[in-house]
């Protein structure tokens, strides 16, 4: 464990049944799930965290701020494939007009690539 530290936190029962079918689908400890979490936690700015306090006894809002953040980050994935999809066409390639066929194309670009945030 170089260059690791051990916290101990507390969590209610439900968030520490989800940390542990998270680690368990995706085969990693639930340590590391932990610290993953921790880790973005403590990458937020001091606002950031006092506005996710000030939610926490509102279950409807938190709920919609989660789906707020995770529509941005998978708009951002999908940003990234489509410029990776664009790179690797020619530069007199013409490209559909139909949305459809685009996201074709890039999920086809990426098949098999490992998708980075």
């Amino acid at each position: 464990m170089v260059g690791k530290e051990v916290v101990t936190a507390y969590s209610d029962a439900e968030s520490a049944q989800a940390i542990r079918e998270i680690a368990r689908a995706e085969s990693r400890s639930v340590a590391q799930v932990a610290g993953a979490a921790l880790k973005l936690y403590a990458l937020l700015s001091r606002d950031v965290r006092s506005a996710l306090r000030e939610l926490e006894g509102d279950e409807e809002a938190f709920r919609h701020l989660v789906n707020r953040i995770a529509g941005v980050v998978r708009a951002d994935r999908f940003d990234a494939a489509a410029h990776r999809v664009a790179q690797s066409l020619p530069t007199n390639a013409s490209v559909p007009e139909d949305e459809d066929a685009i996201l074709a194309m890039a999920v086809d670009a990426v098949d098999g690539q490992e998708i980075r945030p």
